[in-house]
């Protein structure tokens, strides 16, 4: 008897930076999940702590990364800059360098697996107001209580 057929759900994609992030003990194929992107050059910088970007998909991490990704790299302006990323990188450290990804400047964590959907959002809510440094989410994203 196979105790795992599907082998965990391996990623294949050489491209995904999920499941290139060796910390990851969640596979990017697994639906309902939580995580968080944290901007590489602040955590290198140190200084006023982290900025990070908090989410949480009932798609899978491969799926939604696609979803971030295509908006931070669209060649229309306007789409690009609602890119939370891509603003980060504008108003923090003076725009894109030549050549560079997205996985040079962010990493992808996957917090937590969930099994449901309120569960989900709750604890993505109170991820947000414990981070300790610049929070990336734009507010229209989210709801907090006044």
């Amino acid at each position: 008897m196979n105790p795992d057929p599907f082998e965990g759900n391996k990623c294949s994609d050489k491209t995904c930076l999920p499941a290139q992030n060796v910390k990851n003990k969640i596979s990017c194929r697994r639906n309902n999940v939580g995580y968080r992107i944290p901007c590489k050059l602040c955590l290198r910088d140190g200084g006023s702590g982290e900025a990070v970007y908090i989410g949480e998909t009932g798609e899978n991490m491969h799926t939604r990364m696609k979803s971030h990704l295509s908006k931070f790299n669209s060649k229309k302006p306007h789409i690009r800059e609602s890119s939370a990323f891509y603003k980060h990188l504008e108003n923090k450290h003076g725009g894109l360098t030549m050549g560079s990804t997205f996985g040079d400047y962010f990493s992808v964590e996957i917090v937590k697996a969930y099994n449901k959907l309120m569960t989900r959002q709750t604890e993505e809510g109170i991820f947000m107001i414990n981070v300790k440094g610049e929070l990336l989410n734009s507010k229209t994203e989210w709801h907090q209580p006044k």
